[in-house]
């Protein structure tokens, strides 16, 4: 792995610089982080509302059980949308290879339980999340290049791997 050196290696060389689909996909991934903060504060600064509407739609729930409901939301979305997200950008930068992987994977199966929220919106625009997906989109796509690809198993540009 390039950059990740055990402590007292040696420091990292201009070679083990991420290549820039590395770097613009991290970069997006940070984006997602700006997303989910936003989107996380304006559900709590909403949370009355939103509940209110949802209880609506939902005769059979009750207040406290929408809004407990909402705070996992929150919660959820601070601690793998913006914690997650951003240890694991943090590591792919570094080009921890498992730390692409889980990305990937997480990244994958919360834009699968998004579409839904994108292509029928259930109470106001679906503009953040359809964003969400896109850029997430675009970093996958990024960061599985080939030399997304050599930068975190450590091959060389020809295909050997160094020694």
């Amino acid at each position: 792995m390039p950059p990740s050196r055990p402590p007292g290696g040696p420091s990292p060389t201009e070679d083990d610089a991420p290549p820039g689909s590395v770097r613009t996909g991290v970069r997006l991934v940070w984006v997602v982080v700006a997303l989910n903060v936003l989107s996380a504060a304006l559900l709590a600064l909403n949370l009355d509302a939103v509940v209110d509407g949802l209880q609506e739609a939902n005769e059979g729930l009750s207040r406290g059980e929408v809004r407990g409901a909402l705070i996992g939301e929150i919660t959820m979305q601070v601690l793998v949308g913006v914690v997650g997200n951003a240890v694991l950008a943090t590591l792919m930068r570094r080009g921890v290879r498992w730390s692409r992987t889980v990305w990937t994977i997480l990244s994958i199966v919360v834009t699968i339980m998004t579409l839904p929220r994108v292509l029928v919106p259930s109470g106001g625009p679906a503009v953040i999340p359809l964003l969400q997906v896109v850029l997430v989109v675009a970093a996958i796509v990024l960061l599985h290049r080939p030399e997304s690809r050599r930068f975190f198993t450590g091959e060389s540009s020809t295909g050997a791997t160094p020694t």
